[in-house]
């Protein structure tokens, strides 16, 4: 451990998604596309020998679908081995993980609390709000 960042964050403010993409596959879809866009072309740089994606088996099948879509056809551009699991977050350490990223970032947006985010701070690469260049709000 080289105590890089390992992490990345990405944050949507739903109400500022267009009416006409607010569907849940609209949204994974954008959402996926963008964070794997995002994610591999920094890691061009590292040689990467596989790519490991986990997703919340809480998901509907129809979700499940949905994301399994996604990502297959965008990792496949990509020419690296994946493999892509779907295991319940209480199994799945770095799910775990996400889902403590997930709540310090909520934390911060919503009520200006910064200390649990502080805490995981050094391990995350980058951050991205997803619609931070939109101004309207939809709802």
């Amino acid at each position: 451990d080289d105590g890089r960042g390992v992490y990345d964050m990405v944050w949507v403010q739903k109400n500022k998604a267009h009416p006409k993409v607010r569907t849940k596959k609209d949204m994974y879809s954008r959402l996926v596309s963008n964070i794997l866009t995002h994610i591999l072309q920094r890691s061009k740089e590292e040689s990467l020998t596989r790519v490991v994606v986990v997703i919340d088996q809480a998901l509907t099948k129809k979700e499940q679908g949905y994301l399994l879509q996604v990502v297959k056809s965008h990792l496949k551009r990509f020419a690296v081995p994946f493999h892509i699991f779907f295991f319940a977050t209480k199994s799945d350490h770095n799910s775990q993980i996400a889902d403590y990223g997930s709540w310090s970032m909520f934390v911060q947006l919503e009520r200006g609390e910064g200390r649990p985010l502080d805490v995981i701070n050094t391990r995350v690469a980058s951050t991205f709000d997803f619609f931070g260049g939109g101004v309207a709000e939809y709802y």
